[in-house]
């Protein structure tokens, strides 16, 4: 092809160090960062591990589990001892793995396999698919950014910062999100609400705000997670007669800018309350919340439109299952969607008026009072990773 232009020029250099990484970089080497492994590729306890959906993406000795390719069989003594004498380094269970931020999806994923027959350990061999597809990928990346000159970061560049993801903000006033009534938000006999917090201020003893709300609290229906007299709240209605589990704010109070994650749960008998994993409060409840109707809101009241949420909020799922029973490790990582998942807001979009559910796109949920940007719009900001928040 010959080279007519600037672009094509810089694009052909910059295949050419993408190429020589890949034909040259000892797989078996530690990193220290993403930054050191391939496009493809995440470094997992000091090891470079490609990103996958399914086994055919992973080496013929490897299979995909939770996103990464794992060595199908367990490791050699030899190995074990290469890693200070831990034949359970790399397994999977131990795992708490890094996800990869939203704006850099891993979809190039140029294929190399290891060459036992060319004598070095971890010798890699490079095809002519490899060579066009990195060839293609530099190029690409190149024209988009160049295309671009927003001064935005470079998209291709590798991470070198802490991790970050897109939450929302909300100012206390009178921002909220919500999607319309559903029945699958009913009629739950077991349930579990639960979200993660991160307010700017210090929480006072009076401080009341709904974090997620299905409820009324005039005809005490439906159920709610929210903070209440300073403490963390979940509230179960029926039919008049309600019952709540509240953290007590002198025993529990909320850090101003650090992350706490604030679950709620109801088992069929008993309504619990947990912050950052630990249960602060609990009551026994034998009946489960009667059916709302109403939309399912966050950041403030879905019925009344009162007691507004001020604080960052994200990483939001409603399950039909009470999946904690006592004081548990949060989360570490984005929630999976499974068969007791309502719904899941992972609130990753970053930009628009749309917080999109992982569960069932009719769960969308708007951002303020329409389709369309208003005064009630929570604001999209850039926050700390899930695994790096506690």
């Amino acid at each position: 092809m010959p080279v007519t232009s600037a672009l094509q020029r810089q694009a052909l250099a910059l295949a050419a160090v993408v190429l020589a990484a890949l034909a040259c970089r000892d797989p078996n080497a530690p990193c220290q960062s993403n930054s050191d492994c391939r496009e493809d590729e995440l470094c997992v306890l000091e090891r470079c591990r490609t990103v996958c959906t399914s086994n055919q993406q992973c080496k013929r000795t490897e299979v995909c589990r939770d996103g990464i390719c794992w060595p199908d069989e367990p490791a050699s003594d030899a190995a074990a001892a290469s890693d200070g004498g831990n034949p359970d380094r790399d397994s999977p269970d131990r795992i708490a793995s890094d996800h990869l931020h939203p704006d850099q999806a891993r979809t190039d994923q140029a294929r190399t396999d290891q060459s036992p027959a060319d004598g070095a350990p971890g010798d890699r061999q490079t095809d002519a698919a490899d060579l066009d597809a990195a060839a293609d990928s530099a190029i690409a990346d190149l024209t988009r950014d160049v295309g671009a000159n927003d001064g935005a970061a470079d998209r291709g560049a590798p991470d070198s910062g802490p991790c970050a993801k897109p939450a929302l903000s909300f100012d206390g006033d009178d921002d909220y999100f919500e999607v319309g009534d559903d029945p699958a938000f009913d009629g739950l006999g077991a349930l579990t609400v639960e979200a993660w917090v991160n307010t700017p201020v210090a929480i006072g003893a009076n401080t009341r705000m709904r974090i997620i709300s299905h409820h009324s609290a005039s005809t005490y229906d439906g159920y709610a997670l929210a903070i209440y007299y300073g403490g963390a709240s979940f509230f179960v209605g029926h039919g008049g007669t309600y019952l709540s589990a509240e953290a007590p704010f002198a025993t529990y109070p909320f850090v101003p800018n650090v992350w706490h994650h604030v679950a709620g749960t109801y088992d069929g008998s008993t309504v619990r309350v947990f912050v950052d994993g630990v249960l602060q409060d609990e009551a026994s409840c034998n009946n489960g919340p009667s059916d709302f109707t109403g939309p399912l809101t966050a950041g403030t009241g879905a019925a009344d439109r009162s007691y507004f949420y001020a604080g960052l909020l994200d990483e939001v799922r409603i399950s039909r299952t009470a999946r904690y029973t006592g004081s548990f490790t949060p989360p570490t990582a984005l929630f999976v969607a499974d068969a007791d998942t309502v719904v899941l807001w992972h609130a990753n979009e970053g930009s628009g008026e749309v917080v999109a559910d992982a569960v069932e796109a009719q769960h969308n949920a708007t951002l303020g009072s329409g389709p369309g940007v208003d005064s009630h719009d929570p604001t999209w900001v850039t926050a700390t990773c899930i695994h790096d928040r506690r």
